[in-house]
């Protein structure tokens, strides 16, 4: 059994940002493996988000590489404590990119739920369909009722 929970991949695009798939619960540990047709896909990055009802928080970069990417997003304490764990991931790629249509650089997104490691000893890690250890288990929301719909708009959150 893997320890990584695959959430979706995107070909990032220049205007709009992509969710990579339905809205996540919880989890702050990413790994983005990546894939283009050509040799390389060019020059630039693609830009990483958490969008949550309350707005944007985190931006973060991926550069083009043929080695997984490990991301933390992490999770504000504030809305940790006020139980708001559920968030969409989006992508885009920077306007100053300069990599071809043609390249088809795709972006794998997978969230960690195994073990959660604690000063080096194992503890439970998170769950897959409804949170059992706790309230930072990564949990895939399926349901689009519970978070609203996400605008291309970077400032609209339409619920």
């Amino acid at each position: 059994m893997s320890n990584w929970l695959t959430i979706g991949t995107i070909i990032p695009g220049i205007e709009n940002f992509t969710p990579w798939g339905p809205p996540v619960q919880g989890g702050e540990l990413f790994r983005v493996t990546q894939s283009w047709a050509d040799a390389f896909p060019g020059y630039g990055y693609a830009h990483i988000v958490q969008r949550w009802p309350e707005g944007t928080y985190t931006w973060d970069r991926i550069y083009p590489s043929d080695q997984p990417s490990l991301l933390r997003l992490p999770i504000p304490p504030e809305f940790r404590a006020g139980d708001l764990l559920t968030r969409a991931i989006e992508g885009r790629l920077s306007r100053r990119a300069r990599i071809p249509v043609t390249a088809n650089w795709a972006l794998t997104l997978e969230v960690w739920i195994g073990p959660t490691l604690t000063t080096g000893t194992p503890t439970t890690g998170g769950a897959i369909a409804t949170p059992t250890s706790g309230p930072i288990s990564p949990v895939i929301n399926t349901d689009p009722g519970l978070y609203g719909v996400i605008s291309n708009d970077p400032g609209t959150y339409d619920p």
